[in-house]
């Protein structure tokens, strides 16, 4: 490990020397009854990580998540961001070579399987109420409600989008009517997920607020308002104390993965609010948000799949590479001494071979005979 501290440099002029895929702002501790009144400095934060990776490589701008999650042991926020690991790793092997690099990622590997492995699973809840099918591109469709492919959904976008060749198409995010938790709170709508996971979503409503991507979303103050006295309204209503594990918001890939338009470049923003499976229930009950019953199971874990990813595309070469490199040094030490035992041999019995020669002569001497012994 390098005995400096971890310094942001683009790949181009000098690798990132950071032990772990992570960035992190030098005030990262945030207190929750200031952010809910004034989220400035959170604002500031966050967008400077965010000008942090865009200065780096394009690897680092495939995917990468802002998570702003709670201390369990002093019970302010941490925000950091989480970079591709995979990016990470090539980054590391640029600037330290191989070795370096491969035990760095084994011990970051080993640390993350360790957390991962202390959480417990949580089962789906036999009182989740299903969605119903809904028209994926609502804002396209002129069918209305004799639409076959599904009912449209009452808040939806509209607005033009660009994808990756740049074309532009209408954005058709939608939420479905019955998981909608809050549809306007100072421009923002509260939503459950359609899949069993104990994970509520904020978006702009696009009737109020109009159509802005994550780049946006972060940097608006409003928006980490809304969040956190939201937080604090549904902490207030619950038994449980930290009912709310963390917000994270998703960029690149991870942004796209669940759009209309996979290849969308300003998909519509979105936060995800992390919730403590076991009061998703209670939510349900306690505010009468039915649209939480059920929905227990923990979200996908970014970080594991993002480490798996890392040990299967990379490590897993590195660590074959490493094996049949020590195989080789090893074949080769055992010929080096299967050569040193020949040579060994040869010399003794090259010995063996003069004293008997000396003894045949002494013999003949002794006894005027050419007899061997």
């Amino acid at each position: 490990m390098d005995s400096q501290p971890p310094t942001l440099q683009t790949m181009e002029s000098q690798p990132l020397m950071l032990p772990a895929p992570f960035l992190q702002d030098k005030s990262f501790e945030f207190d929750f009854d200031i952010m809910k009144v004034d989220p400035q400095p959170l604002v500031s934060a966050a967008t400077g990580l965010l000008q942090q990776v865009r200065s780096l490589s394009s690897p680092f701008h495939e995917a990468f998540r802002l998570e702003l999650k709670r201390n369990s042991t002093t019970g302010k926020w941490e925000l950091r961001l989480k970079l591709l690991s995979i990016s990470w790793f090539d980054c590391l092997v640029s600037g330290h070579g191989e070795a370096h690099a491969v035990t760095v990622a084994m011990d970051y590997v080993a640390k993350c399987l360790q957390e991962i492995g202390e959480r417990p699973p949580i089962p789906a809840s036999d009182t989740l109420i299903a969605s119903q099918t809904y028209c994926s591109r609502p804002a396209d469709c002129t069918f209305g409600r004799t639409c076959r492919n599904g009912a449209h959904a009452n808040i939806f976008c509209k607005e033009l989008t660009k994808d990756n060749d740049g074309k532009q198409s209408k954005c058709n995010w939608f939420v479905r009517d019955e998981l909608v938790i809050a549809p306007n709170i100072e421009g923002y709508v509260v939503m459950c997920r359609a899949d069993p996971i104990s994970e509520l979503q904020i978006a702009p409503n696009p009737k109020v607020l109009g159509h802005f991507d994550n780049n946006i979303l972060v940097t608006r103050p409003d928006f980490w308002r809304v969040v956190f006295q939201f937080i604090e309204n549904i902490e207030l209503k619950t038994t449980g104390t930290h009912v709310v594990e963390g917000i994270a918001i998703n960029f690149g890939k991870w942004e796209t993965k669940m759009s209309v338009n996979p290849r969308a470049v300003d998909c519509h923003a979105h936060a995800h609010i992390l919730i403590n499976g076991m009061m998703m229930d209670e939510l349900a009950k306690g505010n009468g948000w039915t649209a939480c019953a059920g929905r227990t199971m923990s979200p996908e874990d970014y970080l594991e799949k993002d480490i798996r990813d890392l040990q299967s595309y990379r490590l897993l070469f590195y660590e074959t590479k490493r094996a049949r490199e020590e195989r080789h040094e090893l074949e080769t030490r055992v010929n080096n001494l299967s050569d040193a035992v020949d040579k060994l041999s040869s010399k003794v019995e090259n010995g063996f071979l003069g004293v008997k020669a000396a003894l045949d002569l002494i013999t003949a001497k002794l006894f005027g005979t050419n007899s061997s012994v």
